[in-house]
């Protein structure tokens, strides 16, 4: 009985083992190497079938910790032609592209391609450059769609086929005028809770809800940015948000989160002029907020009548900078600089522009109060301004003949009042 059942047992292995191979058979009718190809084929078909190409998201960096770049590339008999809110809207550079067989296809821009391969170029504080990749791991393809993961720092991305009516120029032209827009901090306010948002010049969005910071990269689009993912905010999970350059916010374009609306405090370069109150420790005097002309700089007018004061407009904080400058050469060429002063502390004076004061709106307080802060507050506590002597580069003194209210000194500079 023993040796029929081990036969039986036997029987019905060999019916299994025969069956395996018939699915394999079924299964791997071609080699790995034959399917490897057939993929590598039909990615380049699907590349090459975008009339207007297709506009891919990059994020660099190692894990998401660069900013977001967009490209815009058309494949075209081995070619690639690439446009990118990098550079200038109507600058396109061609080079060859190929999907080659690794461990799978990969997507490869494999000859320089000056503006594809820009962030990539090396520095000599970074061999990595901005940390781009330009080689593609393919995961997955649809029509419209083709689903990427660098390389080299394993970012996922998505490739998008762009429509046959977006021009490039204008679409790329678009996403630059959001960019040159954009200001550096907004907020939005849900009942008692603030979230601030901080975009930096590096493409990072840092939103701090609460207590908690989260810190993501950003695309610039057409109409607003795009994060790498979502982030949490009142509950509600904001990904895209489109902004609007005349009332300076972001809203929400999210299912769910449209009421989600980030503003900010900002003074543009009109609301500075005016009539203001300049108040320091020995009194106020009036003066005046004057355009230069060209949309950048003002003239500090009412000082004195012996001089103005140059201000220049930051487009991205809304701030004004004065840094200190020459104001008067006398008959013996002897020169009288506003210099800025740090009259409580070191009694150091300085000459150089750099070092000077912000100057901006206190948002805190009704109509408009214009503060002094040093620019490189926490380092050097500048808080005055001191007219001072030069021949030529040796100091001479004080100076006795070009004043401010009959003295050199502007001791403790308190701010502006508009009047």
């Amino acid at each position: 009985m023993k040796k029929i059942m081990i036969y039986i047992q036997a029987l019905l292995a060999s019916f299994v083992l025969v069956s395996c191979l018939h699915d394999d058979n079924e299964l791997f009718n071609e080699s790995a190497a034959q399917r490897l190809d057939k993929a590598v084929e039909h990615y380049k078909q699907v590349l090459e079938s975008a009339n207007n190409g297709w506009e891919l998201q990059l994020w660099t960096e190692p894990s998401y910790s660069g900013g977001g770049y967009t490209y815009l590339m058309k494949f075209k008999e081995g070619k690639v032609t690439v446009a990118s809110d990098l550079v200038d809207a109507d600058k396109v550079a061609t080079s060859s592209y190929d999907i080659t067989k690794d461990m799978g296809p990969v997507l490869t821009v494999n000859t320089y391609n000056e503006i594809f391969h820009s962030l990539a170029n090396p520095s000599l504080s970074d061999d990595n450059g901005k940390g781009q990749d330009y080689e593609f791991m393919i995961q997955r393809v649809t029509n419209d769609s083709i689903f990427l993961e660098g390389k080299k720092f394993h970012n996922k991305m998505v490739m998008t086929r762009l429509k046959d009516n977006v021009n490039w120029q204008n679409y790329i032209s678009a996403m630059k005028n959001v960019a040159d827009n954009v200001k550096v901090t907004y907020k939005y306010i849900a009942g008692q809770d603030t979230t601030l948002v901080n975009l930096t010049s590096a493409r990072r969005a840092r939103f701090t809800i609460k207590d908690s910071v989260v810190t993501v990269p950003f695309c610039y689009t057409e109409s607003g940015i795009e994060l790498q993912k979502p982030v949490t905010i009142a509950n509600k999970q904001v990904k895209t948000m489109a902004y609007n350059i005349d009332n300076l916010t972001f809203t929400a374009s999210n299912s769910g989160a449209t009421d989600v609306v980030f503003t900010t405090d900002f003074m543009r370069y009109a609301d500075y002029e005016g009539t203001y109150n300049f108040e320091y420790q020995d009194g106020s005097i009036r003066v005046k907020m004057v355009p230069a002309g060209d949309g950048k700089t003002y003239w500090l007018e009412g000082l004195s009548t012996d001089f103005k004061l140059t201000f220049t407009y930051n487009k991205k904080t809304g701030t004004l900078t004065w840094g200190p400058e020459k104001v008067f050469t006398d008959a013996n060429n002897r020169s009288i600089w506003m210099c800025s002063w740090d009259a409580a502390d070191t009694k150091q004076v300085f000459k150089f522009d750099v070092l000077g004061f912000v100057v901006n709106k206190d948002f805190t307080k009704p109509g408009v109060f214009l503060t002094f802060t040093s620019a490189y507050a926490g380092y050097i506590n500048l808080d005055s301004m001191i007219l001072m002597e030069y021949n030529g580069s040796k100091k001479v003194g004080k100076s006795t003949t070009v004043l401010v209210n009959g003295s050199a000194e502007i001791a403790m500079i308190k701010g502006m009042t508009k009047i």
